[in-house]
């Protein structure tokens, strides 16, 4: 499989555009230690600019299933999964909270959910062994300004962690492009001038060419400067019981 073209596929298919494109390829070097686990919970979808349609990547050798307290985004997602032929199963729960099932998973992943409620940080404990949660970056500057999304800092989603007695693995800051976080590219309409049209498409024939090149410096860009620009942190813990 062609990652790059994968995870382009799903971008464009749901309007994320070359940001979405470059966040799900970054995210892919988490994930692919994982692709093993044979079953995966997807603790609540993201909370704005995407589905995490990245997430159908594990669809290739682990049994899936989606929850979430909306059921419109829930719909979405599983519109986005039949087309690109990707099984899973969607669960909603008016509260994340207070989910119970009897299932147990390998692994857990969340994606811009916790920031929101940290009180739900337990609930993924509850679930699976293996939990990675992504939150936007308390530190990334855009965020306050553009993207308007809740975020914590590094050093508290793992503190959230260590009260839960769960061991940290990995963490760090991902998906540091060179724009900032909720920037997007302005849609052509009809009946605009040719020549916006014209830059418009150099500027997404620019993007196409040099996206996969940029993910490749992701992880190798000084920690200062990905402090502040990362528009994601993670954590990778393990349940001990």
């Amino acid at each position: 499989m062609n990652i790059y073209n994968f995870f382009y596929n799903l971008a464009m298919a749901e309007e994320g555009g070359f940001g979405i494109w470059y966040e799900y390829v970054v995210k892919y070097r988490i994930f692919k230690k994982y692709l093993n686990k044979k079953k995966v919970m997807i603790f609540g979808l993201p909370e704005k600019y995407s589905l995490g349609l990245d997430t159908l990547l594990f669809t290739n050798k682990s049994k899936v299933h989606v929850l979430d307290n909306r059921k419109k985004i829930l719909i979405e997602y599983k519109k986005f999964a039949d087309k690109f032929k990707k099984k899973v199963k969607i669960i909603h729960s008016k509260n994340l909270k207070s989910f119970k099932t009897k299932e147990k998973y390998d692994l857990v992943i969340s994606t811009e959910v916790i920031q929101n409620d940290v009180s739900l940080f337990p609930s993924p404990k509850k679930l699976a062994k293996t939990i990675i949660i992504f939150v936007p970056n308390k530190r990334c500057y855009a965020h306050p300004y553009i993207s308007k999304l809740n975020s914590m800092s590094l050093k508290e989603l793992e503190e959230l962690g260590g009260e839960q007695n769960l061991k940290l693995i990995e963490s760090g800051y991902v998906d540091c492009p060179l724009w900032p976080a909720g920037a997007c590219l302005p849609k052509s309409e009809d009946n605009e001038e040719k020549k916006e049209h014209f830059y418009i498409n150099l500027a997404k024939k620019i993007l196409t060419e040099i996206t996969p090149l940029l993910t490749k410096f992701d992880k190798f860009y000084p920690s200062p400067w990905k402090e502040i620009n990362s528009h994601m942190i993670y954590c990778v813990f393990e349940n001990e019981k």
